[in-house]
């Protein structure tokens, strides 16, 4: 909708309700791309070589799953094993890889 609002108000509205903030005008704004690796599960992978981190295929729950997914980044940069409370729920590096979706 053009004046940014929804059913659950405008986006000032929402933002204003969550920081506090009293925002006078939105001048511009962009929701960003959703990303989907096929399988619809993030994507995790680095290469020192390229120095090159790829976090991605987050869907429309970047918010919700970016917390989690940061620290999965961190344990690849690193080059250590995923965060123990991530082994716990049984989640596996080889689960984040693109090397995955490879045929």
């Amino acid at each position: 909708m053009p004046t940014g609002r929804s059913r659950r108000g405008g986006r000032r509205e929402r933002l204003e309700r969550a920081t506090h903030l009293k925002v006078t005008r939105v001048s511009h704004s962009w929701a960003g791309l959703r990303t989907f690796a096929r399988d619809a599960s993030p994507v995790v992978d680095s290469t020192a070589r390229a120095r090159i981190l790829l976090a991605g295929g987050q869907g429309g729950y970047g918010i919700k799953t970016s917390p989690a997914l940061s620290r999965a980044c961190a344990a690849v940069l690193r080059g250590q094993p995923l965060p123990e409370d991530f082994v716990r729920l049984g989640l596996r590096a080889d689960e984040l890889s693109p090397d995955r979706l490879r045929d």
